[in-house]
């Protein structure tokens, strides 16, 4: 988990500047990103200040805080820390990483402290979990996706046909009815298209 204290003041825009680079930083260092602004306490004459605090969790803002609040504000959200530490270990760069530089590094063990929470505290997730995490929410974008892996299996089924002798390129497939086999069969007839390839006896 990386913190950042900033003394950052406020500009036209720069709350959205400061998003990308907290999601751009969480993302690239596989990490929690805790942000904090100074907030209105510490305006001048000169400058401004928003308060802005952010979390964002491995390319994802997951939680900010309400900004110009004149008392201050907190956000509270829940981080998945054993998906974080996977992904480091298939990370191939961090292991590296940690060969190199593992001896320099000073370890500091903490001891566990009894949780004095109430137990209902962690009955509910403080953050919002997406019910399909692997494709986008906005339906342009899903269009765009999905659009975009269509063309990749069609592409490479192209390639495939292609690598063989002329006369294999051929496709036989079995259709069940399901999804998968359609979406089989959309993507045999868009690549039989692409390198105008016929079925025997067909016209087209």
């Amino acid at each position: 988990m990386l913190a950042n204290l900033s003394a950052s003041n406020v500009t036209i825009g720069k709350s959205e500047y400061r998003q990308d680079l907290v999601r751009g930083s969480s993302a690239k260092n596989l990490a929690v990103q805790l942000y904090s602004a100074a907030g209105f306490g510490e305006s001048t004459a000169d400058l401004a200040w928003d308060g802005h605090g952010i979390i964002a969790d491995r390319g994802e803002i997951v939680a900010e805080t309400e900004r110009f609040s004149l008392t201050g504000t907190t956000v509270v959200a829940d981080v998945d820390l054993r998906a974080l530490a996977e992904d480091r270990m298939r990370q191939t760069s961090w292991g590296q990483n940690a060969a190199r530089h593992r001896r320099p590094l000073r370890s500091v063990v903490v001891e566990r402290v009894a949780d004095r929470l109430d137990t209902g505290v962690f009955r509910r997730l403080e953050r919002r979990i997406d019910p399909r995490p692997f494709v986008p929410s906005d339906p342009a974008k899903l269009d765009l996706r999905c659009g975009e892996v269509f063309h990749i299996m069609t592409s490479a089924l192209a390639r495939r046909l292609l690598s063989l002798p002329a006369e294999k390129r051929r496709v036989v497939l079995g259709v069940s009815g399901g999804q998968d086999s359609t979406l089989a069969l959309l993507i045999a007839v868009r690549a039989m298209d692409l390198l105008v390839l016929r079925a025997p006896g067909s016209s087209r």
